[in-house]
């Protein structure tokens, strides 16, 4: 089947409209470009085209109503999550980064320290 041959009738349970096609198919190709794994397999390379394929057949579910709004919130909550881990661990890279860079520095000024004799000591003289 074409894509661009769709029938203009759509006949599945949960859309009835194209313009709920569209937005549904939308949804799932940003989904599809931020790393989610395709359902169906298909012939097209395209993310809009494999989602329209996704939501014309039986193994994508579709969600409505206060599902879909609880469904949305759960996985905004989970990218926000996801992206306060990542952004705690970049700042604990950096900071043991920074950590690394001053500890080498101290102890490269406290190697030089003692291999230089200290002028405040006084030298005890030879008998």
């Amino acid at each position: 089947m074409e894509i661009i041959a769709l029938p203009v009738g759509i006949d599945h349970p949960k859309v009835d409209s194209r313009y709920r096609l569209v937005n549904i198919a939308a949804h799932r190709a940003r989904q599809l470009m931020e790393g989610a794994k395709i359902i169906t397999p298909s012939q097209y390379t395209k993310a809009s085209s494999i989602a329209l394929i996704e939501v014309l057949g039986e193994g994508l579910e579709v969600l409505s109503g206060k599902d879909a709004c609880a469904a949305q919130r759960e996985e905004k909550h989970a990218r926000e999550e996801a992206r306060t881990r990542a952004m705690v661990t970049d700042r604990d890279q950096e900071l043991a980064a920074e950590i690394q860079k001053k500890l080498n520095i101290y102890l490269a000024s406290s190697t030089t320290k003692t291999d230089a004799p200290d002028p405040t000591e006084k030298e005890a003289p030879e008998e």
